[in-house]
């Protein structure tokens, strides 16, 4: 009976999370809520509402903990994104950013530049006819990224298909856990082992590759360390393979259903499609930062991650917000979950927040990779893919839905369809 009880939660949630209907229903619920109280009090977990809140239950890292929430659900073990401690999460993300590149490095620039041609080969495959931007675009394109930048696998079809069913499974374990015991919970434990094995038998990943960077900047650490008469435990082959195989997981989950979602409500929000095509106009002109600002703007209403990890109160304390009459006290063992649909539709950061508006936003303000010390460290890399399927969709002849298909299906948390076509 617990099991099945258990079930029917996980697809409630999934359901609750990711369909429009649904997610607006949920809309007004907390909107109302949030005239009455910045934070939720549901018995044993507790919802932020407010954008301050939220904002400041992520930035308190020292108040609350991610560990306990959330170690069991990363899919190659322990990872950057469940370190609390402040000295080592610094050490090791430092890190990781060397394996990724800069924002503005020659790593990510050439990204850009591959996730470019592919979605334009995709397009041109596609032959104007019905292109599914769920599997065969953008999680197409995250396949090749997986191989290309990652430098995870190989290119043969068989891997392909493994690593596709891999990070579908590993999408729900990041979205919403299955239910414990359920076959889909076994699953998901034997795709992060597959997905870590597939990692550590790579051979040759090359230079230019995550996994080729992080495995150089390990030696370089463990070098540094053995001149200067100490041990660096944590810098290992091992270490390289686990966080390059994290990072693929996470971005794999995410982008491709933020991008598939993103799509969706460029299509489907008034004036949205209008403002996509001349923030790609402004781009080719040189203005290179509004196709980003549309793309966050609409994902506001069909967000990847709804809500982030558990946080778990370490000591008494405070939310301390900018709101003084709101501050909400908070006991040890708490836990609270930062709800980001909830904080970026706050009428006191976002005037009329179930439209969409043109204007000019901070990109701070949107909370789609979490803030503070656990914010997502491959944010700019999960940036530059979407941007560039923005970019290749709404730079061609007219964007529009199929029309007997103009809802995105769902494989439990992940994208499985939502086709469009070009006009003639």
């Amino acid at each position: 009976m617990r099991a099945v009880a258990q079930a029917s939660i996980y697809r409630i949630l999934i359901c609750l999370l990711s369909q429009p209907a649904w997610l607006r229903v949920l809309r007004g619920f907390m909107g109302a809520a949030r005239r009455w109280m910045p934070v939720l009090r549901t018995g044993p977990v507790s919802l932020t509402l407010s954008h301050a809140h939220t904002v400041a239950l992520l930035e308190q890292a020292d108040d609350f903990h991610v560990t306990a929430g959330l170690s069991d659900r990363l899919p190659a073990g322990s990872f950057l994104m469940d370190i609390d401690w402040a000295g080592q999460h610094a050490a090791e993300k430092a890190a990781v950013e060397v394996g990724l590149g800069a924002e503005c490095g020659d790593e990510v620039k050439a990204l850009r530049a591959f996730a470019q041609d592919q979605c334009n080969k995709f397009i041109d495959d596609a032959k104007g006819g019905p292109l599914n931007v769920a599997r065969d675009f953008s999680e197409k394109l995250i396949l090749d990224v997986v191989h290309e930048y990652f430098g995870i696998g190989d290119d043969e079809e068989d891997t392909r298909f493994d690593l596709r069913m891999i990070f579908r499974l590993l999408a729900s374990q990041i979205f919403q856990s299955a239910p414990v015991g359920s076959p889909l919970a076994l699953a998901t434990l034997k795709a992060q082992d597959d997905l870590l094995r597939i990692t550590l038998n790579t051979e040759n990943p090359g230079p230019d590759t995550v996994l080729g960077r992080l495995q150089a900047e390990v030696a370089r650490l463990r070098h540094e360390a053995k001149a200067q008469g100490r041990v660096v435990e944590w810098a290992t082959d091992d270490w390289a393979a686990r966080n390059v195989a994290a990072l693929a997981a996470f971005g794999s989950g995410t982008v491709a259903r933020a991008a598939t979602q993103i799509v969706y409500r460029l299509l489907t929000l008034n004036g949205a499609d209008r403002a996509a095509t001349e923030a790609v106009e402004a781009h080719d002109s040189g203005d290179k930062g509004r196709v980003l600002q549309v793309a966050m703007k609409v994902l506001r209403f069909n967000p990847m991650l709804p809500l982030m990890g558990a946080r778990q109160s370490t000591r008494r304390s405070e939310l301390y917000a900018m709101c003084p009459h709101r501050r909400v006290r908070v006991d040890p063992g708490q836990t609270f979950i930062p709800s980001l649909f909830a904080a970026m539709h706050d009428r006191r950061v976002f005037p009329c927040p179930g439209r969409f508006r043109t204007e000019q936003r901070n990109l701070a303000d949107y909370l789609h990779f979490g803030h503070g010390r656990h914010i997502c460290v491959g944010k700019h890399v999960a940036e530059a893919l979407l941007e560039e399927i923005v970019i290749a969709l709404f730079r061609r002849k007219k964007l529009k839905p199929i029309k007997c298909r103009q809802k995105i299906e769902y494989d439990g948390p992940a994208v499985e369809r939502y086709e469009v076509t070009f006009d003639a």
